[in-house]
């Protein structure tokens, strides 16, 4: 299921993440930029500007990992004191926002003490925090903030004398709210819907790889792909506050599509109610505590269906004293609790085991074949720490990733290289597999909508996840 998302977990492949190569830039924050300015330096008192310079890094910084955390510090330090980021064409991250005139009152979370939070999560890459972060009080000193908006003045004055076209009066942030409205509400979720078979393999490398493989749990979850979003709402999707909102709205869909599934004993949860397979399903933590949910819990576990519900890491972080209430709500349902993703960078800056999760996504790349060898690096002591029995190796599309798990004890996996396994086992006991590519298999069977399995004449053998017999184990 390479060209599927699941869920917000895989949606940086869809909705590109600021500083990746598909994430699209506008001038629209440098004029904001500009008008704040002129409006700001008019009444500077207890106004100030926090500017992460991320222009100023030489590849590969800055790293993915880096920019969501930093982002979402900024985003959470504008909503508590008044303030606005704005993500500009150059990749500079500026926060404006108002400040307590004695800074030593400040919160952990104000300005100044961002200052340095920022500082030391890029010092591996900017040892000099000079270099990388300005801190301007606009009431003592507006000069170098003056200076650094003059440099953007001039791209914003091209095209004003042009006749505007239609909408373009409408702020870009209002039209992709509005469409996220729409989709959030009308979007067709049933043919949307995909998923993707996590994996159990034994390691015992004398027996067949067939024999080996079991299925351990059946995520699912949601892909905007098919409806070929226009750039400027897939950017709308990179802002924290709109994703969260854009999220709350679908889950509520995506739990009401799971209770009328289960009532009928639809195709999406038919696994988990005959079979003994676990669904995996990613929500909020708002979700999680909603109505919605109580109900879809309830009739789940009346049927006695397993579920890990997997709660994205930053809101985890974000809201430790809500993630406790959710966790008790979750033992309540019988459901396991599932923190992800991780990679290797969070996977050292997140306390995880004190969460107390049930599993926890790891997603593979060469960065973690790199942080294990390190000796130094205490990435071994934070995998100790969570038990290798609670991690799920996910995005595992070679057998690089499967022989790094294996030699660490990690036995759950999920990925392309496991979806082309079980492609090729139907494909070995399907009677019209001469028709079909093995790439046409995976694709097909990671969709849940009609359209994603359109051309294939054996529908129910794509819900099939045994490869060997067997079902799914304790997930």
């Amino acid at each position: 299921m390479n060209d599927a998302v699941l869920a917000r977990q895989a949606a940086p492949g869809v909705l590109a993440s600021p500083g990746s190569p598909g994430f699209p830039m506008s001038l629209g924050a440098e004029r904001v930029l500009a008008d704040m300015a002129e409006r700001w330096l008019r009444y500077p008192a207890d106004k100030v500007v926090l500017v992460l310079h991320l222009s100023r890094l030489a590849a590969p910084a800055p790293r993915s990992h880096h920019l969501r955390v930093a982002r979402v510090l900024m985003q959470d330090c504008a909503q508590r004191a008044d303030g606005q980021v704005l993500l500009l064409q150059n990749q500079d991250l500026v926060l404006l926002c108002s400040a307590q005139r004695d800074q030593h009152t400040e919160s952990a979370d104000a300005p100044a003490q961002l200052k340095a939070t920022l500082a030391r999560l890029f010092v591996a890459d900017v040892p000099d925090p000079a270099r990388l972060l300005s801190y301007w009080r606009l009431d003592e000193d507006p000069a170098p903030f003056r200076t650094y908006v003059s440099g953007f003045l001039g791209l914003a004055a091209p095209g004003r004398d042009k006749a505007a076209a239609p909408g373009e009066g409408i702020p870009a942030s209002a039209l992709s709210l509005a469409a996220l409205e729409e989709i959030a509400a009308q979007a067709p979720l049933g043919e949307l819907m995909v998923q993707q078979t996590g994996m159990r393999l034994d390691p015992d490398r004398k027996k067949p790889l067939a024999e080996r493989l079991k299925p351990a749990f059946r995520q699912l979850g949601v892909s905007l792909a098919p409806l070929n979003l226009r750039p400027v709402v897939t950017e709308a999707l990179s802002d924290p506050y709109l994703l969260h909102h854009f999220s709350a709205r679908l889950d509520a869909r995506v739990l009401r599509l799971l209770h009328d599934d289960l009532r009928a004993e639809g195709r999406l949860t038919r696994p988990a109610l005959h079979g003994g397979m676990p669904i995996h399903v990613c929500l909020s933590l708002e979700a999680i505590l909603s109505p919605g949910f109580a109900r879809m819990s309830r009739l789940a576990r009346g049927a006695g269906v397993r579920m890990g519900i997997e709660v994205p890491v930053m809101q985890a972080c974000i809201e430790m004293e809500l993630l406790d209430h959710v966790r008790s709500l979750l033992d309540l349902a019988g459901f396991d609790l599932i923190l992800g993703p991780f990679d290797a960078a969070m996977l050292k800056l997140v306390q995880t085991a004190q969460m107390q999760p049930d599993a926890v996504k790891l997603v593979w790349s060469q960065h973690l074949a790199d942080a294990s060898a390190d000796a130094q690096s205490g990435f071994a002591a934070a995998l100790a720490r969570i038990g290798m029995d609670r991690i799920v190796l996910q995005g595992v599309e070679s057998e690089q990733g499967v022989a790094w798990g294996q030699a660490r004890g990690i036995s759950r996996f999920q990925g392309g290289f496991f979806d082309h396994a079980q492609a090729a086992a139907r494909m070995a006991g399907c009677p019209a597999a001469n028709a079909c590519t093995l790439r046409q298999c995976v694709s097909r069977a990671g969709s849940q909508g009609v359209a994603g399995r359109a051309g294939c004449t054996n529908p129910a053998l794509l819900d099939s996840a045994s490869i060997a017999g067997g079902g799914g184990g304790r997930h």
